[in-house]
């Protein structure tokens, strides 16, 4: 696992072994930030954080400011050192590692930034649809106006019609790479 592209492309970044974390795949990853193109001076949350592959793309890609909300504490440890990796690649986003539940840590980001552009949101699959149903119905992240949420919905799962109510939120587009889809969403007004 690599930064695709930016300040650090290249830089190899370090994931936790087993089955904990299913980085977004290098072809994915390519794809979806491709279809974003512009990220210079945003403020980007990486939900479910892992390895902190996406929000590092970003931060490569010219991001002002990163947060990343992660529950387990190694996984912490893992985003923690591969910041410090794009850091001496010169990248100079400013970066906050949040440990905690994704649900519940939410109404810290209001502490961290007055605004966040986009969020990104790649839940264990076993989890997505339980997760999607709560972070959607949470106003502290909706209540973001210029917010994109981006959701990577699970090739398999029981109940698809979970992702087509999303909450305060309406699905502004979803994209398709490979067999991995997307939402786009934005906040409804509240």
């Amino acid at each position: 696992m690599q930064v695709i592209s930016g300040l650090a492309k290249g830089i190899k970044l370090s994931v936790p072994k087993g089955n904990d974390v299913r980085p977004t795949s290098s072809r994915t990853r390519t794809s979806l930030f491709s279809s974003i193109n512009e990220f210079n001076g945003l403020t980007i949350v990486d939900l479910f954080a892992g390895s902190g592959s996406l929000g590092l793309e970003a931060a490569s890609r010219g991001a002002k400011k990163v947060i990343f909300i992660e529950q387990s504490k190694k996984h912490c440890k893992f985003i923690e050192d591969n910041i410090e990796k794009v850091k001496k690649a010169g990248v100079e986003t400013e970066f906050h590692v949040i440990h905690g539940d994704a649900t519940k840590s939410l109404a810290s980001i209001s502490r961290l930034t007055d605004i966040v552009n986009m969020t990104f949101s790649d839940p264990p699959y076993p989890i997505s649809e339980e997760m999607f149903g709560i972070v959607t119905k949470n106003k502290h992240l909706a209540a973001y106006s210029e917010n994109m949420l981006i959701w990577e919905v699970p090739d398999f799962c029981e109940n698809k019609m979970v992702f087509l109510k999303p909450g305060l939120w309406k699905v502004a587009k979803t994209r398709k790479f490979g067999r991995t889809e997307f939402l786009f969403c934005k906040p409804k007004s509240i």
